[in-house]
């Protein structure tokens, strides 16, 4: 009779929580099953196919399938009983009670049991552990999942526990544990056609660059995400992917492209059709309006966010608003409204924390109720213990007692000879204070000379640093305006990274009729001096390659040496030394054929071509005044194929110091990685690069800037 009505009420309830078909058709199922068996694997179908979607749900069916179970007298077996802690860990998970999931899903792995669950086991185990910041455990258990779905050739649920393991080590500082992490899985997603996955993989990799300031490098894998995004027509991944790429123009001090990111957001939210992503835009707009100090649009844009994060109770972001709404009248000099917002801040604040802490709570008493028997027999076993250990506690506290009597005995004697030996010193003193207080008005006129002539180092550092930045933007612009090789087909990736804030190597590339001609180059030291002479080899081969149409490498070599020359070269009051100029990789490639030219001035080439990397050296002449004067450089030439890689770097990354034991990366460990890049996709061979590098810098310093510029012929 029991069985009849746990079917009556499980059918009733299952059409009425999911109401479509396939459930249905389960649910069909189980009425038609025969024996108990047969029931509990219906049972264990629809709890399976709702534990994720509707946690509720199906915590309430294993609760049935248990009281089946014990109506009918007839004992679970091991296995059964370890998928239903687990489906009961992860509804626990669903419904935010952590600590519960945790304790659930450690029961299942105990319980013996054979079955293909054991990946999903210590996956949503770490994911428990994750959201209650166990995240040692979460790490440990993220890293058996993935394990477990590599054995099992589960090749898409290993990626998602690897991504979902990078951003544990994010919230613990590991930067390049989470980079090396999220490397693996590009790769992985790369191999196994997973390509739906490299967005999310991007954006992780740019937000750990966010974190760690590196604010372009962070842009770069935004952009890669962006693209990947409109790739898959994922609309949603184009609307976050903006908003990121937003966040790290303004971090890069970029305002105008940052509100233009920005403004193509919103011209998505219409096909998205959802009130949170609204919500999320209009905050942004109104923070970024904020920080502009323009006062309409701000409070325009803040005032919008506020009521959709009022109506959906969503405190952290109405925290956020208020926050912003505080910077803009702050910055307004509104000092009123500012510290109204403030206030509302810090009480919304304390809200959230009251919040937060009631679910701790929570949470702390389901764990104690879970843990309560066994807490009571290790309390029995400890008053026992404590019993038997009293009289012992007695005799040491006399002993101690005693001890304190003797020591203070001794600290009384101690202080009677401190102050005899003091009275001696006081009048010591005395005599030399009177000599200090004389010293004292000359010491106060000099810290304050001191003090006027720092705050004009300040001032002057400021405007100089400030200079600097301004000479920053003109250098990149530079940079962008001269390098068109987007649009002729050829896949490439520049890795570009100044050791100061400007920078002594530069990039420049166009296409002249076929011919697709890059340079690669590194000028006389870094920082400002470097960048002075960076923007007149930019500057000079604008000249030379549409002025003056010449194409070929080793004449550009040439005319670039002789008009560097000219210009700083003959001046013989300027200080300038032999070899003061560049070094640089200059590249033609036939965009018809693939048929290329290359010269080089110190700088050289690296060609991949399946497993065989040839190094082509570029002349030890460098562009500048050189001891054997009128050098004719030498034109190699050389018919590449399809699939063949072509790297040109400067000598600030193979030159870097790191590594386990602080040395030179060096060209051979450059040259290894180059060949085992060469296969992958560029965005891959971009993100293996960068990470190979920051790995081997590590806590060391940058020691010189940074230019490696790579293509792939794949047409």
């Amino acid at each position: 009779m029991k069985y009849c009505i746990i079917t009556i009420l499980f059918l009733s309830f299952s059409c009425y929580s999911f109401g479509k078909k396939s459930h249905e058709e389960k649910v069909v199922d189980l009425g038609r099953a025969k024996g108990f068996d047969a029931t509990i694997e219906a049972y264990i179908d629809i709890i399976k196919g709702g534990v994720k979607k509707m946690p509720d749900s199906s915590l309430f069916y294993i609760d049935q399938v248990e009281d089946f179970a014990k109506a009918l007298n007839h004992p679970l077996s091991s296995g059964i009983k370890s998928k239903l802690k687990f489906y009961k860990g992860v509804g626990k998970y669903g419904v935010g009670q952590y600590i519960e999931g945790v304790h659930y899903i450690e029961q299942s792995i105990k319980i013996p049991h054979n079955d293909s669950l054991d990946g999903q086991r210590y996956f949503y185990l770490a994911l428990n552990h994750k959201n209650v910041g166990n995240y040692s455990k979460s790490v440990k258990n993220f890293i058996q999942a993935s394990s477990i779905f590599e054995q099992n050739n589960d090749h898409y649920a290993r990626v998602g526990a690897i991504i979902n393991l990078s951003n544990v080590l994010i919230k613990t500082k590991q930067y390049d544990k989470s980079l090396g992490y999220y490397n693996e899985a590009l790769k992985l997603v790369e191999k196994y056609k997973l390509d739906r996955l490299n967005r999310i993989i991007y954006t992780g990799m740019g937000n750990v660059f966010l974190d760690m300031k590196d604010y372009q490098l962070a842009l770069d894998h935004f952009n890669q995400s962006y693209k990947e995004a409109k790739n898959q027509k994922n609309l949603y991944g184009q609307f976050v992917t903006l908003i990121n790429i937003a966040g790290a123009k303004r971090m890069l001090g970029d305002n105008q492209d940052a509100l233009n990111h920005l403004q193509k957001a919103v011209l998505l939210l219409d096909s998205l059709n959802n009130i949170g992503l609204k919500g999320k835009i209009y905050f942004e707009l109104g923070d970024f309006f904020a920080h502009m100090t323009n006062k309409k649009e701000s409070e325009f844009y803040l005032g919008e966010a506020l009521k959709i994060a009022q109506n959906a109770d969503n405190k952290p972001y109405i925290k956020s608003i208020y926050n912003s709404y505080r910077i803009l009248y702050e910055n307004l000099g509104d000092y009123k409204k500012s510290l109204s917002f403030f206030k509302k801040f810090e009480t919304i604040k304390d809200e959230i924390i009251e919040s937060q802490n009631t679910i701790k709570v929570t949470q702390l008493n389901s764990q104690f109720q879970l843990d309560r028997k066994e807490k009571e027999l290790k309390l029995m076993a400890k008053e026992k213990e404590l019993k038997e250990s009293q009289n012992e506690r007695n005799r040491i506290f006399i002993y101690l007692l005693i001890g304190l009597g003797a020591l203070l005995l001794v600290l009384v004697l101690a202080l009677t000879m401190i102050s005899i030996i003091r009275s001696k010193k006081n009048a010591v003193l005395k005599e030399k204070n009177e000599e200090l207080e004389d010293k004292k008005a000359e010491i106060e006129s000099q810290r304050d000379l001191l003090n006027q002539t720092h705050e004009q180092l300040k001032v002057r550092n400021k405007d100089v640093t400030d200079s600097i930045h301004y000479a920053q933007k003109i250098q990149q612009a530079m940079l962008n305006s001269s390098f068109h090789i987007d649009g002729s087909g050829v896949d490439y990736f520049t890795f570009y990274k100044p050791r100061d804030i400007v920078s002594g190597d530069f990039y420049w590339s166009n296409v002249v009729g076929d011919e697709l001609i890059v340079a690669i180059g590194d000028c006389t030291g870094h920082g400002v001096p470097g960048a002075f002479m960076s923007c007149l080899g930019i500057s000079l081969l604008n000249e030379i390659v549409f002025g003056r149409e010449i194409i070929q490498p080793h004449n550009i070599l040439e005319e670039l040496r002789n008009s560097v020359i000219q210009l700083i070269a003959t001046d013989k009051n300027a200080d300038l030394q032999m070899g003061d100029g560049m070094d640089i990789a200059i590249i033609s490639l036939n965009l018809k054929t693939n048929f290329l030219k290359f010269s080089g001035a110190m700088n050289g080439l690296v060609i991949v071509s399946g497993n065989h990397l040839e190094e082509v050296k570029g002349d030890k002449n460098p562009i500048g005044q050189h001891i054997i004067p009128n050098h004719r450089f030498t034109l190699i030439e050389k018919q590449l194929k399809v699939g063949d890689s072509i790297y040109a770097t400067t000598d600030g990354y193979k030159d870097q110091f790191g590594g386990p034991k602080g040395k030179k990366l060096g060209k051979r460990r450059l040259h290894d990685k180059f060949l085992e890049i060469a296969s992958l996709s560029v965005p891959v061979q971009k993100t293996e690069v960068v990470n190979f590098y920051k790995s081997w810098r590590k806590y060391e310093e940058q020691i010189d800037d940074v230019c490696l510029f790579g293509m792939k012929l794949e047409s």
